[in-house]
């Protein structure tokens, strides 16, 4: 395996506590998708998964004022992505694969339901403090409004479009 790590953050409990993030990749994995690329002439300079890369595009300002803990959800082809950010930094990730092929509103909204349950379960289980909300990444418009509408009406908690806190969209917002 790949692996890799960093600080996230430090809580001074017990004489203090260090955050660390780690990361680990099947080798074989990352090595096929590099030479992939490499033979298609692109030049490899980090991999990440989805929700800490799509974290990093979000304005620090916004983070430190209005989106101090949040998911992040992303609904993809692949499947359901829950990223938990705290202060701008990614902190936990569950992912959910589903098959290749077509899946009713019912079935997943069931599964958003249930497995955006177990990240607040989780992040209640870690963290005193108050989720500021869910922000979100839909493939279509109609997709974002009704995954929108589940999650605040199934949870009480704010649901935003990712896409109003990216660095310059957040800025013309006034976010």
């Amino acid at each position: 395996v790949y692996s890799d790590w960093q600080k996230v953050g430090e809580v001074d409990i017990d004489g203090g506590q260090l955050e660390i993030l780690g990361a680990f990749a099947h080798k074989q994995i990352v090595d096929d998708f590099t030479k992939q690329l490499i033979e298609a002439h692109f030049v490899v300079t980090a991999m990440e998964i989805p929700g800490l890369a799509l974290g990093k595009l979000i304005n620090p300002e916004v983070t430190a004022n209005r989106l101090q803990s949040v998911v992040l959800f992303r609904l993809s082809s692949s499947g359901l992505s829950f990223s938990i950010l705290r202060n701008g930094s990614l902190y936990f990730n569950h992912f959910v694969p589903w098959q290749a092929g077509k899946i009713s509103w019912t079935a997943l909204e069931d599964m958003i339901t249930r497995e955006a349950q177990k990240v607040l379960n989780f992040y209640a289980s870690h963290w005193p403090s108050t989720l500021t909300g869910f922000l979100l990444v839909a493939p279509t418009p109609e997709l974002e409004e009704k995954i929108s509408n589940l999650i605040a009406d199934a949870f009480s908690l704010p649901v935003f479009p990712l896409k109003n806190f990216i660095n310059g969209q957040a800025q013309r917002l006034n976010l």
